[in-house]
């Protein structure tokens, strides 16, 4: 921010940024009842800017008195001896301004502190409940997965007794068992004495015939049975 300053005279200074300004100030070069402004145009006591601390009098004989200024000033006062010893130095508090805006900034402070920490306890309570939630969900979902594993081992143990019932049937069934052979001599029954035409032909003396023959002969013969019984059961005279 730039700074203008003007005297008792009515001269003006500057323009001077904040820093420079507060140099003149500790240096003594602002007076008293001087007037600063930042565009010209309005003006008001140096006395009365807060950051220029010009809040010091002194008075150096009963009843004359000086200031305000700013503590440096005093200090140069004194190290050069120009005040007298009894000289009395006070502060202008200005009604207690400083003390009401710094209990001011203290309660905003604390206000400022207390929101932050109620915006704490919100955030950690906030947390604290998903957390909560999230736990409370894995430990459902732990339970459900339990409850599935003891569902699946059930019906595995049922699976292995109803194997290994049907393996023990299927190891009956498959069981070897020693066949017991009897031994029994029956007597030849005797159907005709006399055999058939067709025997006597083949055990005929004098005739010799291999297996082939017999075979031969032996399915010709069941043909003819074969077609004999077949004109009887359809009627058929020739």
């Amino acid at each position: 921010m730039k700074w203008y300053v003007k005297n008792a005279d009515g001269k003006v200074f500057g323009p001077v940024d904040d820093e420079k300004l507060l140099a003149w100030v500790k240096d003594g070069r602002v007076e008293p009842f001087a007037g600063v402004s930042n565009d010209l145009k309005t003006w008001k006591l140096a006395s009365l800017v807060p950051s220029l601390e010009m809040d010091w009098l002194i008075e150096n004989e009963p009843g004359r008195f000086y200031g305000p200024t700013h503590r440096a000033v005093i200090d140069d006062l004194l190290k050069s001896e120009a005040l007298a010893a009894t000289c009395r130095i006070y502060r202008d508090d200005h009604g207690g301004q400083a003390e009401k805006e710094a209990a001011a900034a203290r309660d905003e402070a604390e206000r400022a502190m207390a929101e932050v920490q109620a915006d704490a306890e919100k955030a950690m309570t906030e947390l604290k409940n998903e957390a909560e939630r999230t736990l409370s969900e894995k430990e459902a979902a732990i339970a459900a997965l339990q409850k599935d594993l003891e569902s699946f081992r059930t019906r595995a143990e049922e699976s292995e007794a109803r194997v290994a019932e049907l393996e023990s049937k299927l190891e009956k069934l498959t069981e070897t068992r020693p066949r017991e052979w009897q031994a029994e001599v029956l007597e030849p029954e005797v159907v005709s004495e006399a055999p058939p035409p067709m025997v006597r032909e083949i055990f005929k003396p004098g005739r010799a015939q291999t297996l082939a023959d017999l075979e031969r002969q032996a399915q010709a013969e069941l043909a003819r049975m074969g077609a004999v019984r077949a004109k009887k059961f359809f009627g058929i005279k020739k």
